[in-house]
C-alpha cells in the first residue's frame, strides 16, 4: 500500500530528477559559475587586488543578488506546473496518492534546494577563489554567510512568486522577464516609496541589516524585522493562490 510518506518521496525525487536532467541545469550552471572568470580576471588590478572583499561585496549585490537570484527562480518556478501541463503530462502529477494541492507544494519545495544550490555555488566559489589568492577568508565569512542567507530568502520568495504566475499563465516567462528586469530593477532604485512595491527593496534591506559597508549599505532601508515580516507574508500569498489555483484548475 502506497503511504503518504512514499508518495511525498515520490513527487520529491520526480521534482529533482527532472530537474538535473533538464537542458537548463547545466547551461544555468555555466552561466552562474562563469562570473568566476570576471573575479580571477579584477584580481589581477591593483586597485582591486589591494581591496578585494571590498570589491566582492558590490560584485555580489549587483550581478548575483539582483540578476541571477531572479533569473533561475524565474526560469525553475515557471516551469515546475505550467511545463506539465504543456507537455500533457500534468495527469502524471494528480493521479498519485496525493490531494492537488499537495502536489502543487511539494513540488515548489523540491526545487528550492536546486535554485538555492546554483545561485549560491558561484558566489562560494568567488570568495573561496580570493580566499585562496588573496588570504582573509576568515575574517570576511561572515559577509559570505549573509549572502548566503539573502540567496536563499531570495530564492523562495521569487519562486514562490514564479510558480503563481507558472499556474496562472500559458506564456509565464515572458511575463516574468518583464517583471525582473523592468519591475524589480527599475522600480527599486526610484525615488520615494515607489520602491516598497517591489520584493528586492526588502531584499536590500535585509542584506543592509546583515552586511557592513559596501553598495548594499547605501540605499535606503527598512528594519530587518520589518523587511522580514514583508516577504514571509508575500511568500505566503503567492503559495496560497497558486496552491488554490491548482487545485480548481480544469486538468483535463
Amino acid at each position: 500500500m502506497i503511504t503518504k510518506a512514499n508518495s511525498y518521496m515520490g513527487m520529491m525525487e520526480l521534482t529533482l530528477r527532472q530537474m538535473f536532467r533538464s537542458k537548463k541545469f547545466p547551461i544555468l550552471l555555466m552561466i552562474t559559475c562563469s562570473p568566476v572568470i570576471l573575479v580571477a580576471y579584477a584580481m589581477t588590478q591593483q586597485d582591486v587586488s589591494n581591496q578585494p572583499y571590498d570589491f566582492l561585496k558590490d560584485f555580489v549585490f549587483i550581478l548575483f543578488i539582483q540578476i541571477i537570484l531572479i533569473l533561475v527562480p524565474l526560469l525553475y518556478a515557471t516551469s515546475l506546473i505550467r511545463d506539465e501541463i504543456s507537455n500533457k503530462t500534468i495527469s502524471f502529477l494528480v493521479t498519485r496518492n496525493l490531494a492537488r494541492g499537495e502536489s502543487s507544494m511539494i513540488r515548489f519545495i523540491a526545487h528550492l534546494p536546486v535554485s538555492f544550490a546554483i545561485v549560491a555555488l558561484p558566489v562560494i566559489l568567488t570568495y573561496a577563489y580570493v580566499g585562496i589568492a588573496k588570504g582573509g577568508l576568515s575574517s570576511n565569512a561572515d559577509v559570505l554567510g549573509s549572502y548566503l542567507i539573502l540567496i536563499l530568502i531570495g530564492v523562495i520568495v521569487y519562486s514562490a512568486f514564479f510558480y503563481l504566475l507558472g499556474i496562472l499563465l500559458k506564456h509565464p516567462l515572458m511575463i516574468g522577464l518583464l517583471f525582473a528586469f523592468l519591475w524589480e530593477v527599475i522600480l527599486t532604485n526610484m525615488p520615494g516609496r515607489i520602491p516598497y512595491v517591489t520584493i528586492m527593496f526588502y531584499l536590500r534591506s535585509i542584506g543592509s541589516a546583515l552586511i557592513d559597508g559596501g553598495m548594499i549599505s547605501e540605499f535606503e532601508t527598512l528594519s530587518l524585522t520589518y523587511s522580514l515580516t514583508a516577504l514571509t507574508a508575500l511568500t505566503a500569498v503567492f503559495l496560497y493562490i497558486a496552491r488554490r489555483r491548482f487545485s480548481r484548475m480544469d486538468l483535463i
